[in-house]
């Protein structure tokens, strides 16, 4: 997991089998992303942009889904990106 994670969802507030049931993982952050949204917005566009999510994808969730929706989307953004991160570390990972 990208370290900037830690600061949308706080290791102690990861569900116990967040790895095997990341529909846990997904609910958790969803929360967190609502909370972030409306209390710590500024901090939330920082870690997407270390999270390296897509400007691009993050602005089209933000025009074309209504704000209940935002926070669901942009986890999704961020859980694909991971998935993404740890495909291409897994192909070049060296022996």
């Amino acid at each position: 997991m990208h370290p900037a994670l830690f600061e949308i969802l706080p290791e102690n507030q990861i569900p116990a089998n967040a790895f095997e049931n990341s529909r846990d993982l997904k609910a958790a952050l969803e929360l967190q992303i609502a909370h972030m949204l409306i209390h710590e917005t500024e901090k939330l566009w920082q870690v997407l942009y270390r999270l390296d999510v897509s400007e691009k994808k993050v602005s089209q969730v933000l025009q074309n889904f209504r704000q209940n929706e935002w926070p669901e989307k942009l986890t999704e953004l961020i859980l694909e990106r991971e998935k993404e991160r740890h495909y291409w570390r897994s192909k070049f990972k060296t022996d």
